[in-house]
C-alpha cells in the first residue's frame, strides 16, 4: 500500500529539518505513540497503540535511518511488529524537503506498507482509511510544533536618550544650553 503526502509550512527549510528529523519530537507528534529510544545514530526504537475500528493494537517499531542528506532527503525502513499476533508492517518511508523561498519549506512524505497477519485480513480499504487518518494527523502535529518552535518573534525598535533630551519633545533653542 503507498501513501504520499505533502505540506507547506513557512518555516526555513533548516528549521523544518531540525524539528522533523529529532525522534522525540516525532513521538511527540506521532498519534498512539508512547515510548521512543534512540538505539544508535541511526536506529530508533518506538512503542505505538493503534485503533483500527473495534481492534487495539500494540505495536513495537524499529526504524532504521537508510539515507540521509541533510537538509533535504531522510528514507527510513521501519518494521512494525505487532503483539498478540495481530501481525506486521514493514514501512519504507522518504521524506523530501524542497525551500520554496528564504521562508518557506515544503516537505513530501511517500510511504510503502506491506502489511500481514490479522491486519490485512481487516480489509485493505478500512487499512487505508486509518493510515491516511494517522498521517494526516501526524502532519498536524508536527506543523504545530514546528511553527510553534520557530514562530517569528516581532521586532521592536527601542529609542534610548543617551543625552539625557525627552524624546518626544525637540526644543531647538536648547540646542547647545
Amino acid at each position: 500500500m503507498k501513501i504520499t503526502n505533502k505540506f507547506l509550512i513557512t518555516v526555513p527549510i533548516a528549521e523544518v529539518w531540525d524539528v522533523m528529523f529529532n525522534p522525540f519530537n516525532i513521538g511527540k507528534t506521532f498519534p498512539g505513540c508512547e515510548h521512543v529510544e534512540v538505539i544508535d545514530e541511526n536506529t530508533i526504537l518506538s512503542l505505538v497503540t493503534v485503533k483500527i475500528e473495534c481492534l487495539k493494537a500494540r505495536f513495537k517499531l524499529i526504524s532504521q535511518i537508510k539515507e540521509q542528506h541533510s537538509p533535504l532527503h531522510i528514507r527510513t525502513d521501519t518494521t512494525w511488529e505487532g503483539q498478540r499476533l495481530i501481525g506486521r508492517v514493514t514501512q519504507t518511508t522518504t521524506l523530501d524537503l524542497h525551500a520554496l523561498n528564504d521562508r518557506s519549506t515544503e516537505v513530501a512524505i511517500a510511504s510503502e506498507l506491506n502489511i500481514t497477519g490479522t491486519l490485512a485480513n481487516l480489509g485493505r480499504m478500512i487499512l487505508r482509511a486509518k493510515i491516511e487518518s494517522l498521517t494526516e494527523e501526524w502532519i498536524q502535529s508536527i506543523k504545530a510544533l514546528i511553527e510553534e518552535l520557530y514562530r517569528p518573534v516581532e521586532k521592536a525598535i527601542t529609542v534610548v536618550d543617551t543625552h539625557g533630551w525627552d524624546a518626544g519633545y525637540t526644543d531647538l533653542n536648547r540646542i547647545g544650553d
